[in-house]
């Protein structure tokens, strides 16, 4: 069932304004849902300090014109009472004064319970109408003498009078917050009673909710253009890489792919620019690959069918040097049909090893022997040098194809004097073989070529005098199995030395 795909461009969009949108909803919360909460938790945590200030400050020099100058600065009132409930201290607006209009009693009681609940007490009253301070007798409870005499001073009078006119029409929703701490000083307890009002924010709300509806419209509209104008920035070098990767998915391995624009999408072309040069590689390979085992199985095969013919055709032809040519290029049929299998199963990884400990020097001499008839017909000199004796753990089999085809491939290639050395040398409990021509050379930019399947040096396909032509590559495959270290040196003109090193090892045991 095919997926259906979104486009990155509502992708961003609903990124944007997902993120946008959670982002006003935390505006809303807070700036909305929860400012009464936050407000009322701010002014509790404002008393509290303000009480810590006023009791470190008691008894010092000028107190009453510090908390004087305090309490108008946070708006609040200050009382300070004793435990046998005399009022020594007061200042802030009057008619937020609760403990002027309560009886000693009354005090000493309230003193009593806050000290009961821990020495510290908060309380919200709800104020339904405003205080007239002009009242001697206010909610049934008579004034003190003192604060009578207090509110009947001009200036007081003036004051709460302005402040009651201008302010009680908007007293229904107001709540008095009282706070108050008992404090230990060096002239016994006393307890700081502090009190504020709590004014409505309900007009401050709206004003933000009508500020965040603004606000909101502004961010979503600028997150869909700022969404849009990434999607440009960001999609359309994506777009022209899509539109070339489906150029090179054809078999165009010539596209171009832009190294510029953003990191990421530079590094994505740069990718595919090496896989299309690697495909066009393999591509060409390929062809190379083809056109030289149809050379090598049409050459056999021509031999065969033309030797045969002329055995039945032409009396007297029935040779054993005749019908051991057909034989000869049968094998080389075999030999080749063989060889890429083994390439199969080794670059398929199902090719398993047996491992022994073998001698790699026999080994060595065993193979050249069978070079011998090649070296009497055709004047081939093959030169062995060793030091000691070396053992390493391997396949004997799949070494012994190793050392076939390198001494195969120096053949081949080995110069006019038909010299072929063979060089082992021992060192650092490693040994390392050394399979040396004196033919032409390999260019430097086509060394690393040399071990992929039917790659050649020259331009026109060469037969091998021996063997099939992929040896090389199953060299490759083989000593990697075997995790040995392997390379070639050459230089045109001089010859190549085609090598290979493992360890040594002394243990018998089998692996």
């Amino acid at each position: 069932m095919k997926v259906k795909q979104i486009s990155i461009k509502w992708k961003l969009i609903g990124y944007m304004l997902g993120f946008v949108g959670a982002v006003l909803i935390l505006l809303w919360l807070f700036q909305v849902s929860f400012l009464d909460s936050f407000y009322r938790r701010i002014k509790i945590k404002e008393m509290h300090e303000s009480a810590k200030i006023i009791s470190q400050n008691y008894g010092s020099e000028g107190f009453a014109e510090k908390i004087s100058s305090y309490s108008y600065d946070k708006g609040m009132s200050v009382e300070i009472i004793t435990d046998d409930g005399q009022i020594i201290f007061s200042e802030g607006d009057l008619h937020n004064f609760t403990m002027q209009r309560y009886t000693v009693q009354e005090r000493i009681n309230e003193f009593e319970r806050v000290k009961a609940a821990g020495g510290t007490d908060q309380s919200f009253q709800d104020i339904r109408k405003p205080i007239n301070p002009f009242d001697t007798e206010q909610n049934g409870v008579q004034l003190t003498e003192d604060f009578q005499k207090d509110i009947t001073n001009e200036t007081t009078q003036n004051h709460i009078e302005d402040n009651f006119d201008h302010r009680g029409s908007e007293y229904n929703d107001v709540k008095n917050l009282v706070y108050s701490e008992i404090v230990q000083t060096a002239d016994g307890e006393i307890m700081i009673m502090l009190n504020t009002l709590l004014t409505p924010i309900g007009s401050t709300t709206e004003i933000l909710k009508v500020e965040l509806s603004y606000i909101t419209l502004i961010l979503m509209a600028f997150s869909v253009i700022l969404a849009y104008v990434i999607f440009r920035q960001i999609s359309k070098p994506i777009i022209k890489t899509n539109d070339n990767a489906k150029e090179l998915a054809n078999a165009n391995y010539d596209v171009q792919f832009a190294q510029d624009g953003y990191k990421e999408i530079a590094q994505l072309n740069e990718t595919l620019s090496y896989a299309a040069q690697e495909l066009s590689k393999t591509e060409k390979l390929q062809r190379e690959l083809l056109s030289n085992i149809s050379h090598d199985l049409r050459t056999p095969l021509t031999l065969i069918t033309g030797y045969a013919e002329v055995m039945r055709d032409i009396p007297g032809e029935n040779t054993p040097e005749n019908v051991q040519v057909i034989i000869d290029e049968g094998r080389r049929l075999s030999d080749l049909v063989t060889d890429i299998l083994d390439i199969s199963k080794l670059q398929a990884a199902v090719s398993e090893l047996d491992l022994y400990k073998i001698s790699l020097t026999k080994k060595i001499e065993s193979v050249l022997t069978r070079y011998n008839k090649l070296k009497e017909q055709d004047g081939y000199i093959i030169e062995f040098i060793k030091d000691e004796e070396a053992f390493v753990m391997a396949d004997e089999i799949k070494l012994l194809q190793v050392l076939y085809n390198l001494i195969n491939n120096a053949i081949n290639y080995t110069g006019a004097d038909k010299k072929v050395i063979i060089k082992q040398t021992v060192e650092n409990n490693h040994v390392k073989i050394e399979i040396i021509d004196t033919g032409e050379g390999i260019e430097k930019e086509n060394i690393p070529f040399i071990w992929d399947r039917y790659f050649k040096v020259e331009k026109n396909h060469k037969r091998a005098k021996v063997g099939t032509g992929l040896g090389l590559s199953i060299v490759k495959n083989i000593l990697e199995l075997h995790n040995a270290t392997f390379g070639v040196e050459s230089e045109v003109g001089m010859g190549s030395c085609f090598w290979f090193e493992m360890e040594i090892i002394k243990d018998n045991k089998k692996i």
